[in-house]
């Protein structure tokens, strides 16, 4: 069964999608590309500290922060960790949410995020490589995308994506060398994001460093 509403019908969704379906090669659907689409159980969690032996563990609001920051840390030796564990081969939608907010925004995994476990909030987008990871997040974060993923959220208070709606979503059909070109400048704009958010914390450290060795 899939659920639709007015928003899906609506001129704003309708322009959206018959650009990507009329589009010069065609289209095809976001599960066609895809390798799997879940929406993780959730589990009972166990906090532990921080060490070399846990894994930092976020929420779907720190996903759009400019450094995500872990909500707590899990030990890696949980039950049923690696179903939150995610890698660069994931693409990441927040399920819930209002639609002027972060529903429907598509994250590439990037810094301490990748390896990290994500909440059961955001659902996962699996792929069999980087390269079509990549593309998914390009297209899915371009204005045809997140339009087609806002629009097709149901709910009156919160409303919600699911499984899928997500995998019906339409975006390019392109010849494999234009789609891998495009997929792998989304996986380089992730670890470009990731190595910005490292030095950035490298010299947030040294001016602190600097300000306490000089009150001394």
């Amino acid at each position: 069964f899939s659920r639709r509403e007015g928003f899906d019908h609506s001129n704003y969704h309708g322009a959206a999608r018959n650009a990507v379906c009329g589009s010069a090669h065609g289209s095809q659907k976001v599960s066609d590309i895809a390798q799997s689409i879940i929406e993780p159980t959730r589990f009972k969690r166990i906090q532990v500290e921080p060490s070399e032996t846990s894994v930092p563990f976020f929420g779907t609001t720190p996903l759009l922060w400019a450094t995500p920051k872990p909500i707590y840390h899990l030990a890696e030796r949980q039950r049923n960790i690696s179903d939150y564990l995610v890698s660069r081969h994931t693409v990441l939608i927040p399920r819930s949410g209002q639609i002027s907010g972060l529903i429907g925004s598509a994250i590439l995994p990037y810094g301490e995020l990748v390896g990290g476990a994500i909440t059961e909030d955001a659902i996962r987008i699996n792929c069999t490589d980087e390269s079509d990871a990549g593309y998914l997040f390009v297209a899915l974060s371009s204005e045809y995308g997140k339009r087609q993923l806002k629009a097709r959220a149901y709910g009156s208070s919160i409303p919600h994506l699911d499984v899928t709606q997500i995998g019906l979503v339409e975006v390019p059909r392109l010849p494999e060398g234009i789609r891998n070109e495009i997929g792998m400048a989304g996986l380089d704009s992730a670890i470009k994001r990731g190595q910005a958010i490292e030095l950035e914390e490298q010299a947030v450290a040294l001016v602190e460093r600097t300000i306490e060795e000089g009150g001394r």
